[in-house]
Formats: structure tokens, C-alpha cells, sequence
């Protein structure tokens, strides 16, 4: 086969002898294809095959990605990946908040039931807290 840029190249009677000699000459018996390799309508088998693997193991990540995603509460549509890890973002940013607040919470608790029972401790440096406990010492001093 040759492609009609090459056949009005040559000419038809030229394109028909070149036709003829290259009829059976390819892979397997094949006819060989003529083409123009330089104007962007060929891809070698290589670099098509190239891209096709990329692509390939490009979407299997995407997929691995969205089962992973999935697997933690996700949509596991690898179209809404980005929206799936801002709504985790944003839900380990509250519970990271929450977290450091029952922390505080049980550190005066536990400060505080040290002082109540005559243990020293260092104290935490809220002033709420040291206002509260200077209150107590006041009280309990008068």
C-alpha cells in the first residue's frame, strides 16, 4: 500500500511499479507499506508500544491509587482522587485538633488530681489554670 500523498508524489504509473516490487516483500509474505515517516501521520511500532506501557502502567496506579483511597473511606473513583485526599486532609486536620485537646485536658486533669493529692508536679502554664489553683491556695491558707 502507499498512501496518496506518496501516489501523487511519483505519479500513477511510477506508484503502480513501485506497488508491484514491494507486493509480498514485508513481514510473513506481506505487502510493504509505503509512507511518509516525517510528517506526523506515521508512529514507529516502538514508540507507539512506548506510550502505550506508559499509559498502561499510568492508569494502573491511578486505579491502585483509588482502591488504596478507597480502602480509608474514599470514593475509589479515580476521578475524584484529589477531592477523596482533601476531604482526609481536612478530617485528619480536625481529629489532629481534637487530639491535642483531650491531651490538654487530661494533663490538667491529671495535674490537677496530683496537687489535690499532695504530689508536686510541675504545672501546666495556662494561666486559667494557675489563676484557678492560686484561688484554691488562697482559700485553703485563710
Amino acid at each position: 500500500m502507499i498512501i496518496e500523498g506518496i501516489r501523487n508524489l511519483l505519479g500513477e504509473d511510477l506508484s503502480n511499479q513501485v506497488e508491484a516490487a514491494l507486493k509480498g516483500k514485508g513481514k510473513d509474505g506481506k505487502d510493504v507499506d509505503l509512507v511518509v515517516g516525517n510528517d506526523g501521520t506515521f508512529v514507529p511500532a516502538d514508540k507507539y508500544n512506548g506510550a502505550n506501557s506508559g499509559k498502561t502502567s499510568a492508569e494502573n496506579a491511578l486505579k491502585a491509587a483509588a482502591e488504596a483511597l478507597k480502602a480509608v473511606g474514599g470514593s475509589g473513583d479515580p476521578a475524584k482522587i484529589a477531592d477523596d485526599v482533601k476531604v482526609a486532609k481536612e478530617k485528619f486536620d480536625t481529629l489532629q485538633t481534637t487530639h491535642a485537646a483531650e491531651l490538654a485536658k487530661i494533663s490538667k486533669r491529671s495535674a490537677l488530681q496530683m496537687v489535690l493529692n499532695g504530689r508536686s508536679m510541675t504545672l501546666p502554664t495556662s494561666s486559667a489554670f494557675w489563676t484557678w489553683t492560686r484561688s484554691k491556695s488562697a482559700t485553703t491558707e485563710a
